[in-house]
Formats: structure tokens, sequence, C-alpha cells
């Protein structure tokens, strides 16, 4: 990062994304003083009845950190040709709001230290946002880091629902992860057409509005992000993501299929809504469900992807699991094809959400259940939906936990374990145990209030 002392600045050049196709728009000018990022741009909307005071555009979603590196991270932000929102602005806007009044926006910061604090604001005209800080991954040969994980936050229709989301994306927060995973069904329904169509995601990302402002969020498609009919919002959305809009050298699809590192880990996020049989029909060389992939070629792009890393650490998360206590697994074609490849190049940790609960299981293969202390342990953390799901009445023996509780769960990796802290909605810690690059999962002392 090129740190400019005094009344000295430099512009970065970013680039701006928009909803409406084809159109062009000014790319965004970034000024920096010392570690401070103004991202000043020149917005093409506008509201009729502002006057000459006003700020003629609103905020509607972000602004959040859509991508993040050691080097670099991309802003994103929602735009409204409003000069005011309510509470709930879709309530109040007409449901043939015209689409191209509400548009997306981001910004690239480039050149950054890893490992470093830096502060944005947003300008433009008269508006102006109120400064946001991030932090940059670690450096790549970084042993040792944190991140959190949460899932299923689909139901902020429902204010108790709502409030839990809150608190844990609060905890988050104030743990003060590297980035969080979220473990898919960010809300209830992903799809739909004109206004209607957008206004869940609104409800969703206003819930973790300020702990997106700060800290990278790595998305996975859920069922209900992909649910109803009509325009599928979920790539909107996470287009930064690897700044998704393009071709990815790697043969990735972000935000559906996509990987990255963290110093010495590996993630591989997938999309577990791709089908290979439907009915009786084979159909997994046919983009299938309005996805813009086939089962098989995320297959093929899953195994080059793995076969291609040479990190230490590999972990692997998607919204359906491989192995579960309750009643909601993955499609056992699923688990037999992309858990065949996870045991194929050593997996040694499995993230899912859909199956409301908090679970874990012992090491195990993950194409034949079969105890291996080389296999991967499963983890389902989707605790942020205030529907709790019941266990098995006779849970099979490679689960060791299945516990109906609204949490997240930290995770601290360092170079030969990684340390788990599943958090319930009180801040109390119930479940805290470590995790050897090989060898079975093994529990650690919980004190009260949940103190390591």
């Amino acid at each position: 990062m090129k740190i400019l002392y005094g009344f000295l600045t430099c512009v970065l050049v970013g680039t701006v994304v928009v909803l409406t196709r084809g159109q062009a728009l000014e790319e965004p000018r970034v000024a920096w003083k010392e570690t401070l990022a103004t991202i000043e741009w020149t917005e093409s909307l506008a509201d009729p009845k502002a006057g000459p005071n006003d700020a003629p555009f609103s905020i509607l979603s972000g602004p959040s950190v859509g991508w993040l590196t050691p080097t670099q991270a991309v802003i994103s932000w929602e735009v409204i040709a409003e000069k005011t929102l309510t509470a709930n602005p879709y309530a109040s806007l007409s449901v043939k709001y015209p689409a191209e009044k509400l548009q997306f926006r981001s910004a690239v910061l480039n050149n950054l230290n890893p490992d470093t604090e830096y502060r944005y604001q947003l300008k433009s005209g008269r508006y102006q946002s109120k400064t946001f800080s991030f932090r940059t991954l670690p450096a790549k040969n970084a042993e040792s880091f944190k991140f959190a994980m949460i899932g299923d936050t689909q139901r902020g229709e429902v204010p108790e629902s709502a409030e839990i989301e809150r608190k844990l994306f609060g905890q988050i927060h104030a743990w003060k992860p590297a980035f969080f995973l979220h473990l898919g069904d960010m809300l209830g329904t992903g799809r739909g057409d004109g206004i209607n169509g957008r206004k869940g995601w609104y409800r969703t990302l206003e819930r973790n509005r300020e702990l997106r402002a700060s800290v990278f969020m790595a998305p996975t498609a859920g069922n209900h992000c992909l649910l109803g009919n009509g325009y599928p919002w979920f790539a909107d959305y996470f287009a930064d993501v690897k700044r998704g809009k393009t071709a990815m050298p790697d043969g990735s699809l972000p935000p559906y299929y996509y990987s990255f590192d963290v110093g010495n880990v590996h993630f591989v996020s997938l999309c577990t809504e791709s089908a290979k049989i439907a009915g009786k029909e084979n159909v997994a060389d046919i983009k299938h469900r309005g996805l813009p992939f086939t089962y098989n070629e995320q297959l093929a792009w899953f195994e080059n992807d793995l076969k291609s890393t040479k990190a230490l650490w590999k972990v692997v998360f998607f919204h359906q699991p491989f192995h579960t206590a309750g009643g909601y697994p993955a499609p056992a074609y699923f688990t037999k094809d992309f858990g065949g490849i996870c045991d194929k190049y050593g997996v040694q940790l499995v993230l899912s959400g859909h199956d409301h609960s908090y679970q874990k299981t012992k090491r195990i293969t993950n194409a034949g259940r079969q105890v291996s202390d080389t296999g991967s342990v499963q983890i389902v953390s989707d605790g942020g939906d205030i529907k709790q799901f019941d266990a098995q009445k006779n849970p099979p023996a490679w689960n060791l936990v299945h516990k109906k509780i609204n949490h997240y769960v930290q995770v601290e990796v360092s170079p030969h374990a990684m340390r788990f802290t599943a958090v319930d909605v009180k801040g109390d810690v119930f479940d805290r145990w470590r995790l050897p690059l090989k060898g079975q999962p093994e529990p650690l002392e919980i004190n009260n209030r949940g103190t390591p």
C-alpha cells in the first residue's frame, strides 16, 4: 500500500458493476490519505423530488467487503434513486417500481499490505457515508488466523428470528475474524421478478450490514437462495466474489463454485443445488434449474482444483450436508461423487448447513462413512434460524454431537491443528474441541460462560 502523508493523496482506479446490462458508468475515484480510502463516484441515479441540498439517492444495501485478499479489497454497495428510505423501504415502493432505479456499484482497492487495517468512506455529491474499517487477509505464508461460520439466517420476516440473527452477526463482528463463511439459505425465497423479488435480500443483508461492511463473507448457495420463480438474484448480490462477472482463469464459476487460499488453508465453496438426477432422468450434463453450469462441469472443476492445491489444510463448504444425524442430507449421488473426491485428495474438514442444528462427526471417509484418522470431520452449523430440527431416533455411530441450538462457530487455525468453539445466542460456549491434521477430534475444556 502506498501510504501518503500530509496533504498528498493517491488515486487508484476501481471498477463499477451495475445491474442494468450494457450501461457504462464513470469509474470511481479512490483517493488515499494514509490508510483512509475515499471512494468517490458520480451517481447516475437521482430522485426527481430531491432538492438542491439533498443527496438525491440512498444506499439500499452495503457498503460491504465483497471480496478480500492480502493485497486487494472490493467494496460493494447498492444504490436506489430515492432521497430518503423508510425503515422497510420495499413496503413503501410500488410493485411496479422500475428496476433501473436500483443498481449495484463497486470499487477495487489495490496494492494493499497483508494483515493491515484500512478505513474507507463513500462520497458522491452531497452524499457521504460514515467511515468503515476492514483488515486485509493474512500473508500467504501465514500459519495462524481465525474465521467464523454461520448458516441458514433465512427467517428474517419473523421478528424473533431476525433478533437472533442480529445477535449472532454482532457476536461474530465483536470476535473480529479474518473473514466468515455463510453456509447457505440467507433468506426464505431468493428468486423473483421486480421489486418483490428483491425484498427478501434487503431484509437479510440489513441484518448483517455492519458486519459485512468490515468483514468479508464468503457465500455458498442454499436451496432457498435459489427458491421461487423469476429472476435469480444470488449471483447479482455476490457478483464481486472473485470478480465473478468475467471468466475465471481457474475455471471456477463464482459465486456458485470457487476457491481461495488464506495462509496455509485452501477453501472451496460448492453448490449443492445442481442436480445429477431429476426424477428418473440423468441431467448431469444439462444446465438444470436455471443454473449456468452442469453437475459434471462443477464436479470436474472440483477435482482439478483439489488436485492443484498444495495447501496444508483443505476445507470444503456447501449447503446440503454429506453426513447428518437429522433428516435432510444431500442427495446420495452428491455425497458419493463429491465426497469421493474429498477422500481422494485428503480434505480434513467439510462444512454445511441445511439441517438446522449443530452437529459434528468423527473423522470418516465421505463416500463410505468409515472411521478414518485421515478422513474428514463434517460440521453442520446452521444455527441462524429460529426453527431447529430434531435428530434421528437412533443417530449413526459416526455422529458425535447433534444439538438444536441457535449458534455460530469460531475456528482458530494453527500449523498443526484447528480449534473450534461453538457459541450460542447468549454468548455461551457449548462445545469446544480440537482437530489435528491427522487423528480424531479431541474435546477441550469449557469454563463457565464459555471462557477458554
